[in-house]
């Protein structure tokens, strides 16, 4: 017992501890995508420290590019565990909407995370209420519900099993309000 504790207290003494303070950390709110010319643009919806949200966005020839180029605007660390909202503009393509969904799941963002389509992501993540989209999302169940296809994880297999074809639930902005208009569908060649 005592060469045991001995071990445990050698590997916290040499080894450290992995820990990293809260307020060192941006939490994203919400992830959107959208085609570009010569790869994706990604905009990421953060609180900053005053508890606002906010939008940055990074451009690359990946989603990942995108991210690294992103990253580099941001003062603090950014945790995706928190996200709640990916937003894909309808001029994506289908692969460009799965290399971007595997980002997301390389992220730990939640399998449940609610996945949409809208016109403008910096218009929808420009909202200064921040719950206006989770508030519409709770009343359009029927849009957003188990089988509207609107999970990441029922997104990604939607994509796979429907040989890339799928519908999400269409938000559109009008007057710094958001409104479901119905659903977009999305194909190989894009909507």
């Amino acid at each position: 017992m005592k060469q045991v504790l001995t071990v445990l207290l050698c590997l916290l003494l040499f080894g450290g501890c992995a820990y990293t303070e809260t307020g060192s950390i941006y939490y994203i709110s919400g992830l959107g995508f959208s085609n570009i010319e010569n790869g994706i643009a990604l905009y990421i919806q953060y609180i900053n420290d005053s508890g606002a949200p906010e939008v940055l966005s990074g451009r690359g020839e990946t989603p990942q590019n995108a991210l690294d180029n992103l990253k580099s605007k941001l003062a603090k660390t950014p945790s995706f565990s928190h996200c709640s909202i990916i937003a894909l503009e309808p001029n994506m393509t289908t692969i460009q909407i799965k290399t971007a969904l595997e980002l997301c799941s390389q992220l730990n963002v939640s399998l449940s995370t609610k996945v949409l389509a809208t016109g403008s992501v910096s218009e929808l993540f420009g909202l200064e209420e921040g719950n206006t989209t989770q508030n519409l999302i709770k009343q359009n169940a029927a849009y957003f519900g188990f089988g509207g296809h609107t999970a990441l994880f029922e997104i990604q297999t939607a994509i796979m099993v429907n040989e890339g074809k799928f519908a999400l639930p269409f938000i559109s902005i009008e007057e710094n309000t958001p409104q479901v208009l119905g659903l977009c569908y999305f194909g190989e060649g894009g909507v």
